[in-house]
């Protein structure tokens, strides 16, 4: 109908149901009308500072509005929801449980005036309580070192220090100290500084940032043999990706990760070539291979042409490095820099799957990105990730939370149906999931906003729904989200790093602090062990080994 038609006469000829369908789809075109009105705003804004930036003035700030404190995004209720840790107990009952946990230091005997007490007091035992502190002083050693001299050698001879003393200014708790700080606390190198000089500790940034920058070469070869064993016990990883300013230029930060590692790759860019190499690991040779799957996977992105015959003509020839395919490419004389790419992406998408620079995943926990499509049949796209857009749906009216209240209780009870599929997988449960995809998403809702979001969900099914065929994955990417999380954390602190050594290096702390984390292993004891040469823990990849 058209508005100039609607008056106070014509809803009064009207009966009551047509009034409230009127209504309903006069809200419907608010809702349409709003979204489209904030996507306008944003545009204008962007307009108007790229004008600015034309004529020689500064951009608009771009920072968020301050909210007000009793403010908040009335789409916040629609977030996970929390599941019940099942843990019964208040007060006293959670400190005992926490008590056994504390390694006492010392004991200490509290003596009490006996003229204090009334005459009639006896002695009914004692009670203990634990204090928790801590001594922070310093431990500065000077060692008295005998010599002697051999005047027919004409040499003097001495005995060494002490392991993880040799060598170094500073001791092997010190330099604990600093990448416990630095990389679990995510302390910055000058406020570690003005911490020991509290203490006592003469030490400058410069001595502070090597010891961050140097890795022991045992330690790094743990790590790397503690990556290999937590592929072979759970063949599945997670990835995702993050922003990262290297000395004013834009790099990223990959993580992939499962329940027993977590490893940080830097990457160039975030195409699916660099994305791959972050998963193969920067400390292996690359290999290549030109065979039938690397042309099939061309084919999916091009149509038979001159190019792919070129390269039929090399099916077969295998590459032991990216030097030597780099010289193959540049023989080829290839003038498109697309094809020159995809060429590099299948060849090296080719020796992956065939195990040439190790055994390759089975699964993928991701979000959509589209640069972590085909590296393997099994990718699972995060659910959390999916619903999210959903959960942006701005609500102007009341009929739209109604929508969506209905919308998010039916997602999430099938969200949690999901996620426990994998305890106990049957063909009954598989078809209700199926069932219960059909009936949220590929059934209309009456709602523009979800209506015009199913498409792209019905589209993403086969990834969303991939766990059916490998019962045991996460429906999520939480587990990655959270390893990475410290990373975009300690951006915003330190605003990026200054060199790519600096970052690869920052990322290699924190790989092995996470895998120490989730391994049940004190990053603080497991740096004090290995910088003193003790070796008295076990090996990463043994512990991971025999884990359940």
């Amino acid at each position: 109908m058209n508005l100039k038609d609607l008056n106070s006469k014509f809803l009064e000829m009207m009966p009551f149901q047509k009034v409230k369908e009127l209504v309903k789809n006069l809200a419907d075109k608010l809702e349409i009308s709003s979204q489209e009105n904030e996507v306008l705003k944003e545009e204008i804004k962007d307009l108007k500072s790229r004008l600015r930036e034309l004529i020689g003035e500064q951009k608009l700030p771009t920072f968020k509005a301050k909210k007000k404190s009793e403010e908040r995004d009335p789409n916040d209720e629609y977030k996970e929801p929390k599941k019940k840790s099942g843990k019964g107990g208040k007060g006293r009952g959670k400190r005992g449980k926490r008590n056994h946990k504390i390694k006492i230091s010392r004991r200490e005997k509290i003596e009490i005036d006996r003229s204090t007490l009334p005459e009639d007091a006896t002695y009914k035992g004692t009670r203990t309580t634990i204090v928790q502190e801590i001594e922070l002083r310093t431990d500065n050693v000077e060692f008295i070192i005998p010599r002697f001299y051999s005047p027919s050698l004409k040499q003097y001879f001495e005995p060494e220090l002490p392991a993880g003393y040799k060598g170094h200014e500073f001791g092997p708790k010190l330099r604990a100290f600093i990448l416990m700080m630095n990389t679990q606390a995510r302390v910055t190198e000058n406020k570690i500084k003005s911490i020991f000089d509290t203490i006592g500790i003469y030490i400058s940034v410069g001595h502070i940032n090597k010891v961050t920058q140097t890795i022991p070469e045992e330690v790094l070869n743990e790590l790397l043999s503690a990556k290999e064993m937590a592929l072979v016990k759970q063949p599945e990883i997670h990835v995702d990706a993050s922003g990262i300013n290297i000395n004013g230029v834009g790099h990223y930060v990959q993580c992939i990760c499962n329940k027993y590692f977590s490893w940080f790759d830097l990457l160039a860019n975030r195409g699916r070539e660099e994305v791959l190499k972050g998963i193969i690991g920067s400390h292996k040779t690359l290999k290549y291979i030109i065979d039938q799957s690397a042309i099939d996977w061309l084919l999916g992105r091009m149509k038979e042409n001159a190019f792919i015959k070129k390269i039929r003509e090399h099916i077969g020839t295998k590459f032991s490095s990216e030097d030597e395919f780099g010289l193959f490419i540049k023989g080829l004389d290839i003038k498109n820099k697309d094809n020159k790419k995809h060429l590099q992406t299948a060849a090296l998408l080719s020796a992956y799957h065939k195990g040439l620079m190790g055994k390759p995943v089975t699964n993928i926990i991701s979000d959509d990105a589209k640069e972590y499509k085909d590296i393997v049949a099994g990718q699972q796209l995060c659910w959390i990730h999916e619903l999210r857009h959903y959960r942006l749906i701005k609500i102007t009216t009341g009929f739209m939370k109604e929508t969506l209240d209905k919308f998010f209780k039916k997602a999430w009870k099938f969200y949690e149906y999901m996620s426990d599929y994998k305890l106990a997988p049957t063909p009954a449960k598989r078809d209700y999931i199926k069932k219960e995809f059909k009936e949220l998403f590929e059934t209309k809702w009456n709602n523009y906003h979800i209506d015009s979001l199913q498409p792209n969900t019905i589209k993403r099914k086969a990834g969303l729904l991939c766990f059916l065929d490998y019962p045991g994955l996460e429906i999520h990417n939480n587990t990655c989200e959270f390893d990475i999380r410290e990373k975009v954390v300690k951006k915003k602190i330190s605003y990026g790093h200054k060199s790519i050594e600096g970052c690869k290096n920052g990322n290699f702390w924190l790989s092995l602090y996470h895998t120490c984390r989730k391994n049940g292993v004190t990053f603080w004891e497991y740096l004090i062990d290995r910088f003193s040469n003790q070796n008295i823990m076990k090996q990463l990849p043994e512990i991971i080994a025999s884990a359940t």
